[in-house]
């Protein structure tokens, strides 16, 4: 069992999950309800299932995942996310940030197992290395570029919740770019590749 501040530590320095409150947001997250291994499958279900072992987390999402396909549940999480960065500028109690934690960890690990599910079902098995290698790096550059705008967001308009509000930028860049990726060509190439 990975779960436990042991895992969350070693996340917050492989993962790269940045500084502030990313990580207090990511660290709620694994320790709430990303305790286990993550299974790349072709199911919604099957991923939310593979990234928690939370009951609420799986019983809230997992129809919802059988209703919609992959990549718009990650899109529905992606929506999620922006208004949790809403709600996180107008954040006025310990209390509302205990619950917006807990929205980040009912959302987080399930949206992580859906994005490496659709991923790897469009990457060709001989070549899941170079796939992963890339999504690697990728994963590395958000660790740059969300502190970046985060800090750049905070010292330019001189408060820390403009900075949580410009994160939305990314939610809306990654919703953009999923809606023009043809799935169904990716699986066909995946399988052609094979």
């Amino acid at each position: 069992d990975f779960s436990g501040l042991g895992f969350v530590a070693n996340n917050d320095l492989d993962c790269g999950a940045g500084l502030g409150v990313g990580r207090i947001y990511k660290s709620m997250a694994t320790i709430f309800f990303n305790r286990g291994c993550i299974q790349a499958g072709n199911n919604p279900a099957d991923s939310l299932a593979g990234s928690s072992q939370n009951g609420l987390q799986l019983s809230l999402f997992s129809g919802l995942a059988l209703k919609l396909d992959t990549r718009r549940s990650i899109i529905l999480s992606l929506i999620v996310f922006s208004a949790i960065a809403i709600w996180g500028f107008f954040l006025n109690s310990v209390i509302e940030f205990w619950f917006l934690a807990w929205m980040v960890a009912i959302v987080l690990g399930g949206s992580q197992a859906l994005s490496r599910s659709l991923y790897a079902s469009m990457s060709p098995a001989a070549k899941s290395g170079e796939f992963f290698g890339l999504f690697g790096v990728m994963e590395k550059f958000s660790a740059i570029l969300g502190p970046l705008l985060f800090t750049a967001a905070g010292i330019l308009l001189g408060n820390t919740r403009w900075a949580i509000l410009s994160l939305i930028f990314f939610f809306f860049a990654g919703i953009a770019l999923l809606t023009r990726v043809d799935v169904d060509e990716g699986r066909r190439v995946d399988q052609a590749e094979d």
